[in-house]
Parts: C-alpha cells; structure tokens; sequence
C-alpha cells in the first residue's frame, strides 16, 4: 500500500517555492503554532521567526598524519576529537584491533571523553564551552596517564564534583563532498504531527536537564547538547574520507572505532565498518556497562571481563552499534569507494 501525506507534500512544495520563509512564517507556521499550543508549549510566532540557521567552522584535530574534522558544540563533536588525542599516544597496533587489551583501552578513553562532554558541552550561546580542553594534546595526555589499562573504572567524575537518525554522505565528480546526519531524536520523534502541514515535531529537548547548575540546563531561547556529529577525515587539507554514523551517545564510540580502523589498522572502508563493535553505556543504575558483538570472540569478551567490565553480549550485526557509511576518495586513481553497515539498511551507490 502506498501511504499518502498530502498536507505534507503540500508543505514540501510550499518550501520549494518560498524557500525557508515558507516553514517560519505563513500558514505553516501558523500551523505549528496552533497545535504546539494547544498542547500547552508556550511558542509563539516569534519563536519561529526568530530562527536563523548557522554557518559553523568545523572543529579538528591531527592524528598520525591525517585531520579528524568534527562539528563544534552544541553537538558532541569535541567528544569525538579528545578520544582521537587520547588514543594517539598509545602504541594502539601493538595494543590490537579488537584485542582484550585493546577494546579496554578504548573504552576507558570512551568514559573520560564522556564525562567531559556531560559536564561541559552545551549551546555555546548560552555557556562558555572552553573547547581547548577537547582539543590539547596535552590535556588528553593528562586522561590517557590516568586510565588503568588493567582495571576498568566504574565511575569517571566529571571535572567537578533509541534513535531515529539518517546518515548520508555524498562525493561529486569534482571531489565536492558533503557528509551529512538528520535526527527526529525518539522513533517518529514527539509523535506529535501538525495536521494542516503535515509536519512532524522531533523531540531533542528531552535532551535537556532541569538541575539548574548543569551546563546542558533547560533554558529559554536555548539548544540542547545533541550527538549529530557527520565526520571527515583530511588530509593535506582536503578531504580524503567522508563518514558518519546513526546511534544517539554511540556516534562518537563508533568514530573512534571507524578512526582506529582505518588509519592505524590500515583496513579498507568495507572491513572498517564491518569489524565487530562495543558500546559503552551507563545505566539507569548509574552502572557501567559494555555492549559487544560477539565476533569480538569469546577470548577479548572474557579479558574484558577480567579487566573489570559489565560485558553484555549482543547479537551478530546488533544495530544499537550504529549503522555507519563511508567514501574513500582515491583522488590518485580517480575512484570513490562507498562502503554501507550491515546493521541497517543503507548502501553504497555510484552513479
């Protein structure tokens, strides 16, 4: 069956003819006004108005020879770039891909990062995100001398005391490369849809906080700290991987796998994608927990419970883990290869 949206296709077109005006003002907005409303949201027209798109410069960082290049806050971008600065200080091929050893390092570099990432990163609007703590080598080699590559940490104090998300990334004949995420936030986001336009609402401000002290609190005219963070890899300055991945507080654990793949393993788009992933997660307990696939095989999954962590055992090609996707550029040869996850549906075209 074909399911039809007609007030929404009358919207999308609405927008192609007037352009941004055509969502923030008119009946569309008028539309969106009314039924946010009347579910007791206190926007108004002005709200909507008032919204202008922003122009950022990317945050990046060097890793042996290459720039990282994330989106700076209010995503958790920065996350992903201390990760990459702890790790370049270990000997990771000596550690091993997905080794007992190696796995445990990660994830005790994933904590640390994370815990800078809750206590600082919100809308840089509204707070001071003092982002030369995520980008210092020196401040990450500070995180790295205090991890215990024996013993997992059951708690990482901050400095002080299910997704709906599509990822696409594209390469043109002229080597334009855009790598590019959208998010509902929850599945079919606030479940709530505006009926005259046919607009569905997300739900990122469930991301906020309401303790008042937190960086990330609820405020008006305020965004909240979000994981949308598209990716590139440079190098001399130009593009020379583009990727990104779907997966909530996972997108940055999987970059910092994607990074260890292909730049230090050596391993082509495809085998990076495809090589058995972890997650680390906290709990409602305020726990540890570690999420593999078992193609890490039994003997990493025991070491790292030998080391001390929570190890929950997923199933083969588990989509909590993400679903990434990828282009080389081999700007040598002329060629682009597209590599697509095997835990979602996506794939990789040329045309």
């Amino acid at each position: 069956d074909i399911f039809r949206q007609p007030a929404l296709a009358d919207t999308y077109e609405r927008i192609g003819r007037d352009g941004a005006a055509g969502f923030y003002s008119g009946p569309v907005a008028d539309d969106i006004v009314a039924t946010l409303s009347g579910l007791g949201s206190t926007i108004t027209h002005e709200d909507l108005a008032a919204f202008v798109p922003e122009w950022v410069t990317p945050l990046r960082t060097s890793y042996r020879g290459y720039e990282l290049v994330e989106l700076p806050p209010n995503t958790v971008g920065p996350a992903s770039l201390l990760m990459a600065n702890i790790v370049e200080g270990w000997p990771v091929t000596e550690y091993g891909h997905t080794t007992g050893l190696g796995v445990h390092a990660w994830v005790e570099t994933v904590k640390r990062a994370f815990a800078e990432r809750d206590y600082w990163i919100s809308d840089p609007r509204c707070v001071d995100v003092p982002l030369e703590r995520f980008l210092d080598k020196s401040f990450a080699a500070r995180h790295r001398a205090a991890i215990d590559l024996n013993r997992a940490a059951q708690y990482v104090a901050p400095p002080t005391a299910n997704g709906d998300t599509i990822y696409q990334c594209v390469v043109d004949g002229d080597g334009l490369a855009i790598s590019f995420i959208q998010s509902l936030f929850g599945g079919f986001g606030s479940g709530v849809v505006a009926a005259k336009s046919g607009v569905l609402f997300q739900n990122r401000g469930y991301s906020f906080s309401l303790d008042p002290e937190d960086a990330n609190a609820l405020a008006p005219g305020k965004r909240p700290r979000h994981t949308l963070i598209p990716a590139m890899l440079l190098r001399d300055g130009v593009p020379d991987i583009v990727f990104g991945t779907m997966g909530g507080d996972g997108q940055s654990q999987t970059h910092l796998q994607l990074l260890l793949g292909l730049v230090d393993f050596q391993l082509d788009p495809q085998s990076a994608i495809e090589t058995p992933r972890w997650r680390h997660f906290a709990g409602p307990d305020g726990k540890f927990y570690l999420r593999a696939e078992p193609g890490l095989g039994a003997e990493t999954l025991e070491e790292l419970r030998r080391r001390g962590h929570d190890v929950q055992v997923s199933r083969e090609w588990d989509e909590v883990m993400g679903h990434a996707q990828m282009i080389a550029i081999d700007r040598a040869r002329g060629i682009l290869g597209g590599a697509a996850d095997p835990r979602g549906d996506g794939i990789a075209a040329g045309w």
